[in-house]
């Protein structure tokens, strides 16, 4: 169920991408509707990198390829074939941008991935102006102020790609802002109900320890005073200790296996489990003698 909720918000958010991004080009006077327009699409590319989403590039192109057929599908009355390739090569065009996007956020922290989104978007149109053989420059952001001159007099400046810069620094602006109070409110959630997100936290530093006295069933001696890391998510928090060690063999007393630490807990617990086990050995071996 909680898949399919995830699946069902990713898509209703591209939906509305879709079709804030078609507005500027269908109705007058529209254009800082493109302000905003790729905010639902990064908050749907967000939820599904959180996630692990793993049918995202579907979403960001259906979102693209709808953009294209509703603002472009005229062309098909010159060449039907011509039309739909316009549309469907454009789309995928777009839909390689996004994921040369969600590749960078896997190798890169912070800002950089949405800096690279946008300059690579502004490239891919500056392209379609000037080194394209065919030029197909009727979906530059930068168009869709075009109804609405009494902004866009500083284009004889820069040009048609000036006003996609501004579309992608509102849209960046805007997107960073949601997340930032987002964010800020499931930290003061958290705070207020720590033990509703305790099981979702991720381990932190090992801050402290603390002494387990491992015993054997009844009858027995204790097997060792050992060290355990306590961490800070439950699910972290108990011992992996093998199952010898806790329910330990009176047949097999002397051969059953020794504890063996990760890494993360350090070499010298080892080292001391080591010690431990050789004393016992030793008194067990002078008791039988």
């Amino acid at each position: 169920m909680g898949n399919r909720k995830t699946s069902a918000t990713i898509w209703l958010l591209a939906a509305v991408s879709a079709v804030l991004l078609s507005i500027p080009w269908l109705l007058p006077h529209a254009g800082p509707v493109i302000l905003v327009a790729f905010v639902p699409l990064l908050m749907a590319d967000r939820i599904a990198s959180n996630t692990g989403y793993r049918r995202f590039w579907w979403t960001h192109y259906c979102c693209f390829l709808f953009w294209n057929a509703v603002t472009t599908f005229w062309v098909c009355n010159a060449n039907i074939g011509g039309g739909i390739f316009a549309v469907v090569a454009n789309a995928f065009q777009m839909s390689v941008i996004w994921a040369l996007f969600r590749l960078a956020k896997k190798h890169m922290r912070g800002v950089l991935p949405y800096v690279l989104l946008a300059t690579a978007w502004i490239a891919w149109e500056r392209w379609y102006l000037a080194g394209a053989q065919i030029s197909w420059p009727w979906l530059v952001l930068g168009n869709a102020f075009a109804t609405n001159i009494h902004l866009i007099q500083w284009y004889s400046a820069t040009g048609t790609l000036g006003g996609s810069l501004w579309a992608w620094c509102a849209n960046l602006a805007v997107f960073g802002t949601l997340m930032a109070i987002a964010d800020g409110a499931l930290a003061a959630l958290q705070l207020q109900h720590p033990s509703r997100h305790r099981a979702a936290a991720r381990p932190g530093p090992l801050r402290q320890h603390r002494h387990q006295l491992l015993h054997q069933p009844a009858g027995g001696h204790p097997c060792a005073l050992v060290l355990v890391p306590t961490c800070h998510a439950t699910r972290y928090s108990e011992p992996q200790l093998p199952a010898e060690l806790l329910h330990p063999s009176r047949r097999h007393r002397r051969t059953r296996l020794r504890p063996r630490f990760p890494a993360a807990v350090g070499p010298a617990l080892n080292k001391n489990v080591d010690r431990l086990f050789s004393q016992r050995l030793i008194r067990e071996m002078k008791k039988d003698k």
